[in-house]
């Protein structure tokens, strides 16, 4: 267990030995999924509390929505218009204003736990399907490890997100481009110890996973925009 947390601490501080221990670790795929649930629970934990301590202390969004409208009625523009656009503005303003709650205040705790559900299976998802390609690539560029020690040491490029435990202080957060960077260099790292392969081809072994999950989503956006206008045009 203490190497366990070694791991995920080391992988944290980018040490190669973090990756090395992972990528010698008995059952690798395994580990790395149990520091994927580890890192998860202790972030969300953290931006939970946050969350719910930003809540208790924002406005409420409804008298906020009622406010909002009263001061927005009482303008000229709404005065001069006439009764069917002032319906019509109401309508829209109901409409639009529940997808901006971030402006007003924190989401209600329930919805927050939702969200963080979510993302965790986004997060078991991207890392499954992310882990399969790069091991494609590393060994088309000539890497030696497995497909389970590919799992294992890029599981360890959740670490950086521990440092969400910031956000447990109400409307505090990190740069947006900070911990993705981070775990991209994360990712570099396990890539060459795991594969053993050399700086640029670690680097073109953690990019092209990345061009090519981009490219696939494009190609497939493309191919649903396609078949649309087929089936109008026959239709």
């Amino acid at each position: 267990m203490r190497g366990f947390f070694n791991s995920i601490s080391g992988a944290l501080f980018l040490e190669d030995a973090a990756f090395e221990q992972m990528r010698m670790a008995s059952h690798p795929f395994w580990q790395g999924l149990l520091v994927l649930i580890f890192v998860h629970l202790i972030s969300s934990a953290f931006i939970w509390i946050g969350n719910y301590l930003q809540w208790t202390v924002s406005p409420d969004l409804i008298a906020a929505q009622a406010a909002i409208l009263q001061n927005l009625q009482a303008m000229s523009f709404y005065q001069q218009a006439g009764p069917a656009a002032q319906e019509a503005f109401r309508q829209y303003y109901s409409l639009v204003f529940p997808f901006f709650p971030s402006v007003f205040g924190a989401p209600p705790p329930e919805n927050a736990t939702w969200l963080i559900g979510g993302i965790f299976l986004l997060q078991i998802l991207i890392w499954l399907v992310f882990s399969l390609v790069a091991y494609i690539w590393a060994k088309a560029l000539g890497g030696t490890g497995n497909l389970a020690q590919t799992y294992g040491v890029l599981s360890l490029a959740s670490a950086p997100y521990l440092l969400n435990a910031v956000r447990i202080v109400p409307f505090v957060a990190l740069p947006f481009w900070l911990l993705p960077l981070w775990s991209f260099v994360a990712n570099f790292i396990g890539l060459k110890i795991s594969h053993e392969l050399s700086v640029s081809r670690a680097f073109w072994a953690t990019v092209l996973p990345i061009l090519t999950l981009v490219a696939l989503g494009l190609l497939s956006g493309l191919a649903v925009i396609v078949l649309n206008l087929m089936v109008r045009v026959t239709v």
